[in-house]
């Protein structure tokens, strides 16, 4: 059994000339169908194959494919585009077996697409195609990326061949750009008119291929609107091109200056949690949202996603982007591996980005893991531990693992402490994270210690500028430590004085006071000053003028009602 190469296309001189050699040395017939050149594609078609035919263009590129399949001599159609080049890696021999496997089914190839990447450069985005079937099966509709479908409207199945394509197809200027992407355009829009009057119901994927054509021609908005109006109707998201809607929605959202609404797409995380390009996508825009800790949770699960489209998406743009971050937090031998990896992995500004860390870490010394978060967890033997795992697995998922935040553990004294299971998880909790679980053994405090007490002994330890207790069970709303951060960051430049800020919480309230400073003066912002500060900024933080200090001094600021970060358990 063998096929046949189809091939559609119109001035397509310089492409074919690269596409066909490689074609050729498969030993298949090649079938050419010239929709109306004006250059010498039809002369170079001709040099390697005689099976050269003439198709008038009705702009509809499902006939012109249906036609060119009825030219071949084989049953079984392999389609190739002009502008697709078969790689050295690929197997003739092993798709021949697969297509005697699977007469029945779509053979889907690998294309490595080669686009802009916004920066100057080129990245890869690989997609499978369904390019190999039988006709008498099979035929293309759709006067637009046209599909085949089956003819008795059946659902088909498919398979992977090992037959590897590059394309440059969506390369070119942005003239030429928006020329393909307005004539895609106008015969979407000619099907989408076509089905209504058919009063057939519409299709997501037109939608999708809607908001495709849009990003092509840079016009975002409404790319936005057509990808919008695509996630509106019934579909299902585990579908493969619902989850690049997703994406690609998502991307065009914050490139319009809209990474909240953006970030509203995580809704789908339980049908795409392997999809590399998506969680990428969340976290650029928690990135432009200012949501940093956020952003690196993101960043993470892409570079641990096994699947994806874009090949920047699985390793150099998460790489470079938690280098940024960690830049930020002052980790910068992290911030030097990530931006390692991702000069490895082909980005183009990483490498400048760690040389110029690793500099500044040899003239100024600086770049010490630091930590600005310590969660403060107080408990006995009589604690409910299912409940303290629940607070710890939140507390690693919101704030992107341990990496920037300590946890110290105040265990209690209680006579059956030693044989608590609880006491033997937080030990085990210790030894997996030594630099950032502590373990303080109150032997002096009990139920009835006050947290003033307990905040004084966890300041003879902690590292970190900022400190919140929990309550066994108490969850993490994703936006605290950011939410914190950025008031501690506000205090710290508004007044270069106050270098530490104590965060506790009791019942009602979420108290903030200087921490290890004895001078209360040491805060030198009035206080309806720091209100109108805080509120300007925007931190989603509300105070009363409320003093934490015996001498009723009002420089001291109290939070009202626990900020809704901390979430009771």
């Amino acid at each position: 059994m063998n096929f046949s190469f189809c091939i559609i296309g119109k001035n397509e001189s310089s492409h074919i000339r690269s596409c066909l050699p490689a074609l050729k040395k498969c030993g298949q017939e090649i079938v050419y169908v010239d929709t109306g050149s004006s250059d010498d594609t039809v002369a170079v078609a001709k040099e390697f194959t005689d099976k050269v035919f003439f198709f008038e263009w009705i702009n509809d590129f499902s006939a012109a494919r249906n036609f060119a399949m009825e030219q071949a001599s084989e049953d079984m159609i392999f389609f190739v585009d002009c502008d697709e080049y078969l790689e050295e890696d690929s197997s003739v021999d092993e798709a021949l077996s697969l297509m005697e496997r699977y007469p029945d089914a779509l053979g889907q190839i690998l294309r490595r697409n080669l686009c802009d990447d916004g920066n100057g450069g080129q990245t890869i985005y690989e997609d499978r195609v369904e390019r190999l079937f039988d006709r008498r099966l099979f035929k293309y509709t759709g006067s637009i990326h046209e599909q085949p479908v089956r003819r008795d409207g059946s659902m088909p199945s498919a398979y992977h061949l090992p037959m590897y394509f590059s394309h440059d197809g969506y390369l070119g200027t942005p003239e030429q750009k928006k020329k393909k992407g307005e004539r895609d355009l106008s015969l979407l829009l000619k099907d989408l008119e076509e089905n209504r009057k058919r009063d057939l119901p519409d299709d997501p994927y037109i939608f999708y291929q809607l908001g495709q054509a849009c990003t092509l021609m840079a016009d975002k908005d409404k790319a936005v609107e057509y990808y919008s109006l695509g996630l509106k109707l019934p579909l299902d998201p585990t579908l493969t091109y619902v989850q690049m809607m997703i994406t690609n929605y998502g991307n065009a959202l914050t490139d319009s200056g809209r990474p909240s609404e953006a970030l509203l797409l995580d809704r789908y995380a339980d049908y795409i949690d392997d999809y590399a390009d998506y969680f990428t996508m969340l976290g650029f825009a928690a990135l432009q949202a200012g949501k940093y800790l956020t952003s690196a949770y993101y960043y993470k699960k892409a570079l641990t996603a096994p699947r994806h489209n874009l090949t920047a998406a699985a390793d150099a743009l998460p790489h470079h982007n938690l280098g940024c971050i960690y830049e930020g937090f002052g980790d910068y031998p992290t911030a030097i591996a990530h931006f390692t990896a991702a000069d490895k992995a082909g980005h183009k500004y990483s490498a400048d980005r760690a040389s110029a860390l690793k500099t500044k870490l040899k003239s100024e010394g600086c770049g010490e893991k630091t930590f600005f978060h310590n969660y403060i967890i107080i408990c006995d033997a009589d604690s409910d531990q299912d409940k303290v795992r629940s607070s710890m697995n939140l507390l690693k998922d919101q704030t992107v693992g341990f990496d920037h935040v300590m946890v110290t553990f105040v265990c209690l004294s209680h006579k059956e402490w030693e044989r608590s299971p609880l006491f033997d998880q937080i030990r085990t909790w210790e030894t997996e994270s030594p630099d950032n679980i502590l373990v303080l053994e109150a032997d002096d405090y009990d139920r009835n210690t006050s947290g003033t007490e307990i905040l004084g002994s966890v300041l003879q330890y902690s590292t970190a500028p900022l400190l919140s207790f929990l309550k066994p069970g108490d969850r993490i709303h994703v936006d605290h430590a950011r939410t914190i951060k950025e008031f501690f960051d506000l205090l710290h430049n508004y007044s270069p004085s106050v270098i530490r800020c104590g965060i506790f919480h009791d019942q009602d309230n979420l108290y903030l006071e200087p921490a290890r400073e004895k001078d209360l003066q040491a805060w030198k912002i009035p206080h309806s000053e720091l209100i109108s500060i805080i509120n300007n900024k925007g931190t989603g933080l509300t105070f009363s003028g409320k003093a934490l200090s015996d001498g009723g001094n009002t420089e001291c600021v109290l939070a009202d009602t626990g900020m809704a970060l901390i979430i009771p358990g």
